[in-house]
């Protein structure tokens, strides 16, 4: 009779440490549910936009948890890139570009401080490339018409247009 409740206490025992681990891993699954869900409200996401601007395919991702913010900060960075195109672009007669690009040789064209920051940079880079960058060599582009959409258009410059157009293309001419 002892082996008998011996077996049978040790059964019970068996049977509440069974019960206890089935609790264990009820309230860990339990939490792990509930963490999840946590984590799905909480989690990153990642939206992406595609567009063009400046003549070029753009790609631009934003990370962070809430859509409506990431959403703005798209739309946001879509239109500074239009407004840089705006003001920037040297194939756009309203630019202020174009407008200084206008009045090369001739008196001071007026530009936002954003406009002059860029043309001040670029002059940094020309010298600091020893002109490898130049942002004067638009007219010896325009002589190549690398700019064409019919890829027929593109040719090589003949060396008198080359001699016309390089006087424009010094950086030493460009004036702040």
């Amino acid at each position: 009779m002892m082996g008998e409740t011996a077996d049978g206490v040790g059964r019970a025992e068996n049977a509440k440490g069974a019960r206890r681990i089935r609790g264990a891993v009820l309230a860990l699954m339990i939490l792990g549910v509930a963490a999840g869900l946590f984590g799905i409200l909480r989690q990153e996401r990642t939206l992406s936009r595609e567009g063009m601007s400046m003549n070029t395919l753009v790609r631009i991702s934003v990370s962070g948890r809430d859509e409506g913010v990431l959403s703005t900060a798209l739309d946001g960075a879509f239109a500074l890139l239009s407004h840089l195109n705006d003001e920037l672009s040297v194939y756009r007669e309203g630019s202020a570009l174009s407008a200084v690009n206008a009045g090369a040789g001739g008196g001071p064209t007026p530009v936002s401080p954003d406009v002059r920051a860029v043309i001040g940079d670029a002059a940094r880079l020309c010298r600091l490339t020893d002109g490898a960058f130049n942002p004067l060599i638009g007219p010896v582009t325009k002589l190549w018409k690398i700019n064409q959409t019919d890829s027929r258009a593109f040719r090589l410059p003949d060396r008198a247009s080359l001699d016309a157009v390089l006087p424009l293309t010094d950086p030493e001419g460009l004036e702040l």
